[in-house]
């Protein structure tokens, strides 16, 4: 029978069913019309099965989705299963239905599919007993939840895409709490922070920068200016990041700022800049010898080299030596004015290795 609908069986059995007390099988009156009003205009599917799967009584709601699915009015008596559950859901009903018909209160979410017909819904069965506690069957109620489970799919299907194109990225990225509790890490700054595949409870992002301090008391201090902030939006800046076997790493660490659900979030952007600093330190001390050389070839090379070329030209000057004597000085001179200039060639030398 429909919900309300009159039978000859005078037993009245008060059941609760969705907050609302209805009598089951009573006669007809003014109270089963509005409980009849009630449920045939509720959105959600109803329907009272028995113990050998045959449908006591049903509302307006799920009548018209059935004969959506199958093309053919219910009537009481019918067999809910095997008439009207789709082949492809026979297992799931069953198992939902034996533990209800046990006493549990299942819910499913599933996909209906017919040939033409595609609908998420939400199912939900629950033991129905008369005021003896007898068992009677089982309650069906079916919600369609289409519209929320596309916008779940879709969500979850950008979730997914986020984190295929941010793991591809050669730069971290992470996501954080209001409080710095990191709750997304990409892979480039999972293995940079040296955390592979574990998981990330309780991890904090003072765990990698630990320049930056979140406290419920101090909310977030930047070290080691010592700054307190109100939120943490850098661009380009330098702090010194930890991985977790305690490798020193040089970050650049920009940040913004996004709501979800009105909470707060916060994405930091990663750059490893250790391999750069390097480089440049590396380029600093270069410059550095390279001055060093500079000094050399502009002061201490030109003291030897100033001796030989003044002793070569007075060689040129035949009378300017009185005698061997004197030339024989001035031969030692140059030969160690050269051997000046060749040990600060070779100083030179080592300092540009």
């Amino acid at each position: 029978m429909a919900w309300g609908e009159e039978t000859t069986s005078p037993r009245n059995a008060c059941k609760d069913f969705n907050g609302i007390f209805i009598d089951y099988f009573v006669d007809s009156g003014m109270r089963n019309s509005y409980i009849k009003a009630i449920l045939d205009n509720s959105p959600e599917s109803i329907l009272l099965i028995g113990k050998n799967h045959e449908i006591l009584a049903y509302n307006k709601t799920i009548q018209n989705v059935l004969k959506q699915f199958h093309g053919q009015e219910i009537k009481v008596g019918d067999l809910y299963y095997p008439n009207f559950v789709l082949e492809s859901d026979h297992q799931l009903y069953l198992d939902t239905y034996n533990k209800a018909i046990n006493g549990e209160s299942v819910t499913v979410q599933h996909l209906a599919e017919s040939e033409n017909t595609s609908i998420w819904f939400e199912y939900r069965m629950t033991p129905v007993y008369d005021e003896e506690g007898i068992l009677l069957g089982v309650t069906l109620s079916a919600q369609d939840i289409t519209i929320r489970k596309k916008y779940e799919i879709g969500l979850k299907e950008s979730e997914d895409r986020f984190r295929k194109i941010s793991n591809l990225a050669p730069i971290g990225i992470l996501i954080t709490s209001d409080k710095l509790k990191i709750t997304y890490f990409n892979k480039w700054a999972r293995n940079r922070f040296e955390y592979g595949q574990g998981k990330l409870s309780n991890l904090s992002l003072s765990d990698l920068i630990h320049d930056i301090k979140f406290s419920k008391s101090d909310g977030i201090t930047v070290h080691p200016m010592g700054f307190k902030i109100k939120t943490p939006l850098f661009y380009q800046e330098k702090f010194d990041g930890t991985s977790k076997n305690n490798r020193k790493i040089k970050v650049l660490l920009s940040s913004s700022s996004f709501h979800t659900r009105d909470k707060l979030h916060y994405i930091f952007i990663i750059q490893d800049i250790t391999d750069a600093m390097m480089k440049d330190d590396k380029i600093s001390q270069q410059n550095d010898k390279l001055r060093d050389i500079a000094w050399h070839q502009s002061h201490i090379i030109r003291a030897p080299l100033a001796n030989i070329m003044g002793i070569v030209s007075l060689f040129e000057d035949e009378s300017f030596f009185a005698d061997q004597l004197e030339r024989d000085t001035m031969n030692r001179a140059i030969i160690q004015s050269a051997k000046d200039l060749d040990k600060v060639i070779c100083d030179i030398i080592k300092t540009a290795e």
